[in-house]
């Protein structure tokens, strides 16, 4: 038994971690950007728009990374693919897009849009990454800010207007 504490322990210890972290690098030169930083090469690769004013997200599936951007006057959600080295920036209604979070699927992009930076007139949008579409989920709430998406998007789709959930044999509105 000795022995077998002894080689796992020996296993665990050389294990290195493997894979990428995202993160955001502010150079002195350039602006902030999303870069990869791979832990087997220990090289670090540019990905998406610069001007990175967010922490980048991970979709779930770990194909893509979403975070905002300085455009213009406000902010954009740019989402990166970062197997295939592309990226695109999501278009807007409102000029202020903020805190872009990823479904559990990976269909869709969750995030704070409106026109001010007060957050007064602030909603949340989803964007269907299938369809490119962006829909206003809440009603015509505002000052709604930082959506986190539930383990399932069950619970979420009682936000959306006009929508018909099934709750467990019960049904809602």
């Amino acid at each position: 038994m000795t022995h077998l504490a002894f080689i796992l322990a020996s296993l665990l210890t050389a294990a290195q971690p493997s894979g990428e972290i995202a993160l955001v690098r502010d150079a002195q030169d350039a602006a902030p950007r999303v870069c990869l930083f791979n832990l087997d090469s220990k090289t670090l690769t540019p990905v998406g728009q610069e001007g990175v004013v967010g922490v980048p997200v991970w979709s779930p599936d770990g194909t893509q990374l979403a975070f905002e951007i300085e455009q213009g006057e406000g902010c954009a959600i740019c989402v990166a693919d970062v197997n295939v080295g592309t990226s695109f920036i999501i278009s807007h209604q409102y000029m202020s897009n903020r805190y872009p979070r990823w479904s559990p699927d990976s269909a869709s992009l969750a995030y704070t849009s409106g026109n001010g930076q007060d957050g007064k007139d602030q909603r949340i949008i989803v964007y269907n990454m299938a369809s490119g579409a962006e829909e206003q989920w809440g009603g015509e709430a505002t000052n709604l800010m930082r959506p986190v998406w539930m383990p399932s998007n069950r619970l979420l789709y009682a936000l959306r207007p006009g929508e018909h959930v099934e709750w467990g044999g019960e049904s809602g509105n």
